[in-house]
């Protein structure tokens, strides 16, 4: 299994395993962060999609040591484990648990080199350090994500997603306009997702569970909010642009498509069964 080795292999192995879950992670994660990547730098070249990618595969050759740590050595500590594998994977990972760390990390470091090099060639600014140690402290999160098990994990949890959405940003992003950019990128994805782990039941948040209720509702109330808010701000402040309403407007099309859809689906089963019980 050499392919196992491979920058963002095992994501797609264990946690988007069907074309629906890979759609709606372009949808959600990849296309929003290029989009906004080619707007800080004002060109959508060629150039910058390549150096996206690499860091695309960079962060994520990291990221999927936090799953297979959790997946190979945390579950073994839980009482109800959510287990991910099959048994024969299961197997591998373990007995090459430290060479997946060796081999991941090392593809991180050159395809970091390669965006050095490439960026000083083609002569595109990057912030490759700061980029550098938001890769590092994602590891470290992770790692605290995995040991914790309690309450506080809704806190590591949202560190994870913060860092997921921001790092790659951070990479494109001139220092003072760090707080626009990194502001959009933890509110158009990361604060949701957060609110919405913490609904789950183990957690006991009742309140954040009331507020919830139904999470198909909820995002699509939620982007229409934000797309509200940040058009009026765009229309009433001239050093306001429309990115933030456009990014948010974007979400919500999107939440309203699947919010239709599950309901359309849920609809076709219930006259089903309806059908069958005649």
């Amino acid at each position: 299994m050499i392919y196992s080795y491979l920058p963002g292999h095992y994501l797609f192995l264990s946690r988007l395993k069907s074309k629906p879950e890979k759609l709606s992670w372009a949808i959600l994660y990849v296309i929003p962060l290029l989009f906004i990547s080619g707007h800080i730098n004002g060109s959508y070249s060629i150039e910058i999609v390549i150096l996206f990618i690499l860091a695309l595969l960079s962060f994520f050759s990291i990221y999927d040591l936090g799953y297979i740590e959790n997946d190979v050595k945390t579950v073994l500590t839980e009482k109800e484990p959510t287990l991910r594998i099959d048994s024969a994977t299961f197997d591998y990972y373990t007995s090459n648990y430290w060479k997946h760390n060796l081999i991941k990390i090392l593809f991180s470091v050159v395809l970091i080199l390669a965006i050095d090099s490439l960026s000083g060639l083609w002569e595109i600014e990057l912030n490759l350090l700061a980029f550098i140690c938001a890769v590092i402290a994602t590891r470290f999160v992770f790692f605290f994500h995995n040991k914790i098990r309690s309450r506080y994990n809704v806190l590591t949890f949202s560190l994870l997603s913060s860092l997921k959405y921001t790092s790659i940003l951070i990479l494109f992003c001139p220092y003072e306009q760090f707080p626009y950019y990194l502001t959009l990128s933890l509110l158009m994805f990361p604060l949701i997702r957060t609110i919405e782990h913490a609904t789950k039941k183990k957690y006991k948040f009742i309140k954040i569970r009331n507020l919830v209720f139904s999470a198909d509702y909820f995002r699509v109330r939620y982007y229409l909010l934000f797309s509200l808010i940040f058009l009026v701000v765009a229309f009433l402040v001239d050093t306001f642009d429309y990115l933030y309403f456009f990014v948010f407007l974007y979400y919500l099309m999107y939440r309203v498509v699947t919010l239709i859809f599950v309901k359309k689906t849920n609809f076709v089963d219930e006259l089903r069964k309806n059908r069958s019980s005649r």
